[in-house]
Order: C-alpha cells, then structure tokens, then sequence
C-alpha cells in the first residue's frame, strides 16, 4: 500500500540494501575489521550507521569528528593503554562507557585521521564493532601521515536506486512484482504493470534518489515544489564544495559543473575542453576529472577501444563523459526553475508532456541504475564498411562485462525506431557480445530478438543477486 503522504509529520528514515551488508559483517562470527561507508554529501551515510546500530546493538556511540574539540583529536595520539583512552575518550564526548560488544561510529572520520589509523589497534583489541563514515575525496587527501589499516572493509553508498524508491514511497509489492515478471518472462503481466510501473519511474526521474529530497516530498503531502527546494539545497552545497576542491587541488570541478546544463541544449553529451579551462591529455584535466569522480556527486564514463571482458584496459582519459550521480539533481541542474515556475515544471515532467530534449538525462539514469548494480559501464565509438562501401560511425551509450561477455545497450528516451548501432556492434564484435537491449519509455517486449527493456526494469533484469 502507499504511503498516506498526507499525514506524514516527521522526516523518515528509509530501508537502504546496504543494510544488509552490514548485517552480513556484524553476523560473521570471524571478523577482524571495520567497514568504511564511503559516498558523497547527503545520501545518508549516517543514517544508514545509526540505524543499523539501533537495530541489532544493545547500546552504540556516535562521535562526529565535525564537531568534535581538539582535546578529542589528541586522544588518537596515543591509544595506549587502551582502558585509559576509552575512559577519557567517552568522557569527552558525554558518554558512560558502553557495554563490551556495543558499536562505536566514527562519522566523518576524514576529519581526524589519526582516527582512522587507530581503527587497528582497537579492532584488535576486540571490546568493541567499529563503523566509519566519510567523503572519499577528503579520505583520500588525509592519509598522507598515517597508516592505511588493513583492518578496514570499504563499501560505497549511492543515493536510492529505483527500488529503493519504491519502497520509499510505499511501492514494495510493485517491486517485488516486477521481479517475479521479469524472472518467469511473464510479457502479459509486464504490459499490464507499464503504466503504473512507469508512473512511478517518472517520480524517481523528477525527485531522484536523495533521501532528504524523497522525504520532503512525503512529508509535504506530495510536494514536489518542497522537494525542489531540498534539491536546490544540496545542489548549493555541492558547488561550494567543487569551488573548495578547485581551490585546494588547482582542477577544473566548478566549471565542469556549470557547463553542464549547456549539455542538454547543444545535444551534445561531451564536454568541449576549452569551454571549461582545460586541455587534453594534462595533469589538470586528469586530476579535474579524478576529483570529480572522487567527489562521488559524478559518474566519469570513459570511452573503450578494447571490446572483451578487459573494457577499462581499452580506456582513453581524453575522451570521457560526465554523469550526475543522481537523476533528480541532474533534471534540476539541466532545467533550473523560478519559484513560480517549478510547479509547472514538474506538473509537466510527471505527465510526460516535457517536450525538450531528454536525451542527456535519460542516459544519466541509466547510467546511475548501473553503477548502483555495481557495474562499471563505458561507451565505445567504432566505424564499419556499409554494403554500398561507405564507411560509417557508430556510437554505443554503454557497455559493460557481465557473465563473460560484453553486454550493449543503447538508451532511446523518445520513439524507438531501427537500431543500427546495436546491430552494427553485434555483426562486429559477435564473438565477444551479448544481443544488444534498448532501454525505452515504451512497455517490455521481444522483437526480432531484440529485448526492448523499459527504463524501470534495469533494477531487476541485470541483478547480480
């Protein structure tokens, strides 16, 4: 049943998949680490941690080390003997000292990297469970005098994937529908959930994947023009962070970022170098585009040469495409509104009556559902001899390994029309690639043996699980 958003007063905390690898951590009877939750600014990292700690310890401490004094940080310098840290330690923060077993939660542990080194000595110590939270770009930067321990497990956290919205918003048996459709190629029934199932897919494209965005839009009875808000929150936010990272690092970031928006309007989803100060094959254009990627609030999609399994051995770093990690930023950055505006805006997105080009966008959310599958897509560029001997280039929108071959797919937000891409690759490299899928707006189906795969499908078509 969904949600009656009407009566909805308090922000909510919502069901992540990432708390199950957690669970899986905690439950191993041998585990002699923590787990590092990475990810970029207000996807919930922190929330994931706490709840997770109200749900399966007895007690848990939170130190967030944004707020914490200079006195805490000094503790790290010295950890032993270990009774005497612990003592003063929670002393510090206001807290009694907790029970053997219970979890500590380091959040934002970029802040104080002796923190981080610590994480050996008290795991081996063995009294208490250990999480870290951080941004990766920061972690990354302050290592530079400490010691990695071996002792940490890394997991990456992104917004909401589809499903995770569905859940969000009350759609859990759609879902898990969807999932048994797909599973027994049950055509009938797929056709007969598109126009409910698609609905819901237009919501996911306007609110995106962040749950602070997801739940005022709940809270506010359905309000999208709140959730814009929150959105526009984040987005000031993120460039005041991209302006720190030029500033520190001498990159590019900034200017990316603005450039952007200008991608949906020229058609064009690559970047032109110099519109943004930069040059190929330099070391600012190759630390811009890693400081982008680290900032985890961008997808870098490099283009492959080598069509086999090896698809990032083919890579060229100058030929490249940017991604907003998340759609419903994306669609607010390509297509900023006024106040009064924004209501319009979004009355026109969710009935599918937005006639620009969404060429970018739609791209941009399948490329967010497939790194939240843990893949790593790439696009490849070739050219093939027609039957009249003219030479002819193709483009792929993405490709990625998937059981030993490489699996194409090609987005088409509007009308689906012949694929002479796809049909092109597969005569080419048929040695080494699966049939190619389009991704459409347009209900499931088989023709020709082609799988025409409506966008909200990718959650549950190419599960790993």
């Amino acid at each position: 049943m969904e949600y009656n958003i009407n009566k909805m007063t308090e922000p909510i905390i919502f069901q992540r998949k990432l708390m199950k690898r957690l669970e899986e951590w905690k439950n191993n009877p041998g585990k002699k680490n923590a787990i590092l939750i990475e990810g970029a600014r207000r996807i919930g990292k922190t929330t994931l941690a706490i709840e997770f700690a109200k749900k399966h310890y007895e007690d848990y401490v939170l130190i967030d080390f944004t707020f914490q004094s200079k006195y805490v940080y000094s503790l790290f310098d010295s950890l032993y003997p270990l009774d005497r840290f612990f003592s003063l330690l929670f002393l510090a923060v206001g807290r009694t000292i907790p029970k053997p077993g219970s979890l500590i939660i380091f959040d934002e542990i970029q802040f104080c990297p002796k923190a981080r080194q610590a994480i050996k000595a008290l795991v081996a110590d063995g009294r208490y469970d250990y999480i870290e939270t951080g941004s990766l770009i920061s972690i990354q930067e302050n290592v530079k005098d400490i010691l990695i321990p071996s002792e940490e497990e890394r997991v990456e956290m992104h917004p909401m994937d589809f499903e995770e919205f569905l859940w969000a918003i009350g759609k859990k048996d759609l879902a898990d529908l969807l999932r048994e459709y797909v599973k027994n190629d049950d055509v009938s029934s797929l056709e007969k959930t598109h126009p409910i199932a698609e609905e819901c897919l237009r919501r996911y494209f306007a609110l995106g994947g962040m749950p602070s965005v997801v739940s005022q839009y709940l809270v506010g009875g359905g309000d999208f023009v709140l959730a814009e808000k929150e959105k526009n929150a984040i987005l000031s936010i993120y460039k005041d962070d991209l302006k720190k990272i030029d500033k520190i690092y001498d990159t590019s970031c900034s200017p990316v970022y603005k450039y952007l928006p200008e991608i949906i309007h020229r058609q064009s989803f690559r970047i032109p170098l110099e519109s943004v100060g930069l040059r190929r094959k330099t070391k600012k254009m190759i630390n811009t585009l890693e400081k982008l990627n680290q900032s985890k609030m961008f997808h870098i999609v490099y283009e492959s040469k080598t069509i086999d399994l090896a698809l990032a051995s083919g890579t060229k770093e100058s030929h490249f495409k940017i991604y907003p990690a998340d759609i419903g930023l994306a669609q607010s950055m390509c297509y900023p509104s006024a106040h009064n505006e924004a209501f319009t805006h979004y009355q026109k997105l969710i009935q599918g009556d937005l006639r620009s080009n969404l060429g970018y966008l739609y791209e941009s959310l399948c490329e967010q559902m497939l790194v939240s599958l843990s893949f790593q897509p790439f696009y490849t560029t070739f050219t093939k001899m027609g039957s009249d001997g003219k030479e002819r280039r193709y483009e792929i929108d993405f490709l990625f390994s998937h059981y030993g071959k490489v699996q194409p797919l090609e987005c088409k937000s509007n009308i689906v029309g012949t694929t002479p891409s796809l049909v092109a690759f597969e005569e080419k490299y048929s040695s080494v690639s699966r049939k190619g899928i389009v991704l459409t707006n347009k209900p499931y189906q088989k023709k020709d043996g082609r799988v025409f795969l409506p966008f909200y499908l990718l959650f549950c078509f190419f599960d790993k699980r």
